[in-house]
């Protein structure tokens, strides 16, 4: 049976880190049980997954806030719960996602994303039938039924009867004296009109309400309460009609439960490999191999890198076979109960087929991963430190096997400590007989000791500067480092003689060939430490060699085509001179005159037809073809001018510099004026219709002339549909820099139709 210490290993903790950046609640509530796989090959086809995940580029267009459905959908089992049309406006849009979500994977032929859509069901019919019965804005329509379109006309047609008979009455000579305003007014689902306290001079009517100063009173009016009585009774019939429309959307959505509860599971999973994705993409990650052996290349903690990204210290290090033990050595705060909790997290997480942070990482798969680490001490037991970690080192000894993982932090500590050592050295005894793969920390030196004379133990040390009295966080294989408690006071102070003294005490229980030892192993710490500068350096040494290597390779090409061309026209004109040499006939000087003269007209042709730069100044910037090169204009006299080549001074003829000249940015000076009135910019963009990337194009300009008003609030219109506009609208706000806060308008202000931002 497998078991793992995920908590004290802080795997919830990291759990709840990628929580915190998944926007869907199916996604969460599918990565809040994601499950550590049984197998190697469940391992890879998650891994696979999510790699097609992260190239998934259109990922980020189909994740949005679920929630609303995600609270729908489990009470749709529910016999008491009621429902109303605006829940099958999220029901359909969510169905619609799915459609988009299963078309959009089949295109890119994701070979481990397909078979997931691939079992959606269809919800076409489903889609349809509560697009006919409920608009967008969760209205039920007219013509969902032919009884409910009858009843709405009938209702529509004693309103206008009503609105007639007291338009009448509001155009009598009387009105101004009984009537405090010409408008009609819904109480008690009556239609009335706001009266003066004397009105029953001058009209009969019934008073349904009554303003809270009580100067107001609201008069059905006595020839209106029979169409009122009409409307009311066809209103309680519409209302028993929406009644049988949502009771037969309701029944029809409930007939699809069973296939709907295993598509919305297959989404939950499918979102979450998704939203994996997109986490994962913008971070230094890795997958892991699985191997026999374990190996970390510049591999973080994992809940290290996610709070301190680069700031995070990765660290190497690697076991050869299962039951083989690692001693971890070196001064405390050095980083080592990190590092043992690196090894035992960035396991757990490569057993969720997830990524994990660094440059490559090789896993071993155990069966169990047990660790003793931190301080379990227990009040209501009534367990001190010493004894709470023995019981839970107990359990650990007593389940571990050959494919068991035993992370031990100072294993022993918390009681005298001769003893102590003696029961760590026994325990590791125990555990190599099992064989066990144990890692643990310690500063004993018969736990060192023993594990020198084991063939099947390593020594890591953690790097410190003794100089800076600070830890590098890095682990150094094949050293084994020491404690060095006295230095450490030594260096932050302490009187001498309380050090002397220390010194002193110390050689009574250490030999002098034991502390050559120990400062032996500080001083190839140190040397292993200059080694890895020292390979940086080198690395850095040999990339800017190659890019030297490029660099002349690309300047010997140019050399060799240059020369190339030289010598092409070199070997005609040779060719021309023997020609010309083995004429019988011997040319006068005129002829060559002549020659001369057709040769200087042809480059006087080439010149003319080259492109002239035209008010050369000084301080111009000019591109020279024939260097293939920037050059700056210092100083013109006549036709000769002096240009700076990248340092060189040069003289040259105006008619010689073919090319042109290279604007120069100037800074531009913006004039910002408080003149600028509020009616000069909209507060409205209308977006409805227009496609994703025209609309965020439209929006940064909106943005940008916001801000040169004075507006801090304004409207983006941008429509329901699939939603896919609105979130596109709602990401580019969420990162814009001079956005405040934004938010969906109120229903008068266009509901989810209308994005209000403030700036």
């Amino acid at each position: 049976m497998m078991k793992y210490d995920t908590n004290t290993l802080e795997f919830d903790s990291f759990k709840e880190f990628i929580l915190d950046n998944f926007i869907s609640s199916f996604s969460k509530s599918s990565f809040k049980n994601i499950n550590i796989l049984s197998s190697v090959e469940e391992i890879y086809k998650r891994q696979n997954e999510i790699k097609q995940a992260i190239e998934f580029r259109e990922s980020s267009e189909i994740v949005d806030d679920d929630n609303e459905f995600f609270s729908l959908f489990y009470t749709l089992n529910d016999n008491t719960k009621s429902f109303n049309p605006t829940d099958f406006v999220v029901i359909k849009n969510f169905l619609l996602k799915l459609e988009i979500i299963k078309l959009l994977v089949e295109e890119k032929k994701f070979k481990y994303l397909y078979p997931y859509t691939e079992t959606f069901a269809s919800y076409r019919y489903l889609i349809e039938l509560i697009m006919q019965s409920v608009d967008d804005k969760g209205v039920i329509k007219d013509n969902a039924t032919s009884a409910l379109q009858e009843i709405r006309y009938g209702i529509n047609q004693h309103k206008k009867s009503i609105r007639k008979l007291l338009s009448n009455l509001f155009n009598s000579s009387n009105a101004d004296k009984f009537i405090q305003e010409k408008v009609v007014v819904l109480r008690n689902g009556r239609y009335t009109i706001p009266c003066k306290t004397n009105f029953s001079q001058y009209i009969q009517g019934i008073i349904q309400d009554k303003s809270a100063s009580g100067q107001t009173l609201y008069i059905e009016v006595s020839s209106c309460v029979s169409e009122n009585n009409a409307m009311q009774e066809l209103i309680i019939a519409e209302s028993a009609e929406i009644a049988k429309i949502i009771y037969s959307l309701i029944s029809s959505v409930k007939s699809s439960l069973i296939d709907l509860n295993k598509t919305v599971k297959t989404y939950s999973y499918l979102i979450m490999i998704i939203e994996l994705g997109i986490f994962y993409s913008s971070k230094e990650y890795t997958f892991g191999e699985y191997s026999s052996s374990m190996e970390f290349t510049q591999i973080h903690h994992p809940l290290l890198y996610l709070r301190k990204g680069n700031n995070s210290i990765p660290i190497d290090f690697s076991i050869t076979n299962y039951g083989d033990n690692i001693i971890i050595t070196g001064p405390n705060t050095g980083g080592k109960t990190a590092a043992l909790k690196s090894i035992g997290l960035n396991h757990l997480i490569s057993y969720c087929g997830l990524p994990v942070f660094g440059s490559y990482f090789k896993f071993m798969y155990f069966d169990s991963i047990y660790a003793d680490i931190g301080d379990n001490q227990s009040i209501i037991m009534d367990l001190s430190t010493f004894s709470s970690h023995m019981v839970n080192i107990n359990k650990i000894i007593t389940k571990s096997g050959d494919k068991t993982l035993v992370l031990f932090d100072e294993l022993g500590t918390g009681t005298e400590p001769r003893e102590g050592a003696s029961l760590a050295v026994a325990i590791l005894k125990n555990l190599v007989k099992k064989q066990a793969t144990v890692i643990l920390t310690t500063h004993f030196s018969e736990v060192k000791n023993y594990a020198l004379n084991s063939d099947n133990s390593m020594f890591y040390s953690v790097d410190f500067d003794y100089e800076t009295l600070s830890p590098r966080y890095k682990l150094i294989k094949g050293i084994m480092g020491k404690s060095d408690p006295i230095m450490i006071a030594e260096r932050l102070g302490f009187p001498k003689d309380i050090i002397e003294e220390a010194k002193n005490e110390l050689l009574k229980y250490k030999s002098s060939i034991e502390m050559q030892v120990e400062e032996l192993n500080r001083m190839k710490a140190e040397l292993e430490h200059t080694n890895k500068l020292l390979q940086i350096k080198e690395q850095e040494l040999l990339e800017k060699e190659e890019l030297l290597n490029t660099s002349k390779q690309e300047l010997e090409k140019r050399l060799n085509t240059k020369e190339m061309e030289l010598l092409e026209e070199t070997y005609a004109l040779l060719q021309k001179s023997r020609r010309l040499a083995n004429q019988k006939i011997k040319l006068d000087s005129k002829e060559i005159d002549d020659a001369i003269i057709n040769t200087s007209s042809k480059i006087a042709e080439i010149k003319a037809k080259q492109e002239k730069i035209e008010n050369i100044k000084v301080n111009d910037i000019i591109f020279l073809e024939k260097y293939n090169s920037q050059v700056k204009v210092i100083e013109i006299s006549g036709n000769n001018i002096t240009v700076d080549l990248n340092g060189l001074k040069m003289k040259m003829k105006k008619n010689d510099m073919v090319g042109h000249k290279v604007e120069q940015v100037k800074q531009k000076q913006v004039k910002i004026t408080n003149n600028t009135s509020k009616s000069s910019t909209k507060r409205e963009l209308l977006l409805v219709g227009k496609r994703v990337e025209e609309s965020l194009d439209l929006l940064e300009k909106f943005i940008d002339d916001l801000l040169l008003t004075n507006y801090d609030k304004a409207y983006i219109i941008h429509g329901r549909g699939s939603g896919q506009l609105r979130k596109a609208v709602h990401e580019y706000l969420r990162t814009h820099p001079r956005v405040k806060k934004y938010n969906l308008a109120e229903n008068n202000d266009g509901g989810n139709a209308v994005t209000v931002i403030e700036l």
